[in-house]
């Protein structure tokens, strides 16, 4: 979900989020238990430290401000 993120928008933030999420929901999906799993809670709790943690980046990618990932070194707005 990283990679695809990443390639179709740039914006690694946005792609960590997504990652996430996916992530937690994956594991609702694949473990044993569905939500009354600890290991779904586990991916839950750590979905909502990315989301957090990426929340001013999150602000700045709908506000077309935050930078885009480049491999040419520079960084286009």
């Amino acid at each position: 979900m990283w990679v695809v993120t990443v390639a179709a928008t740039r914006y690694v933030s946005l792609g960590s989020t997504c990652g996430a999420i996916a992530f937690a929901a994956a594991l609702w999906w694949l473990a044993r238990g569905g939500t009354q799993s600890p290991i779904f809670w586990l991916g839950a709790l750590l979905a909502i430290l990315v989301v957090a943690r990426h929340r001013e980046n999150l602000r700045r990618v709908f506000r077309g401000e935050e930078r885009r990932f480049s491999l040419k070194g520079g960084s286009t707005s």
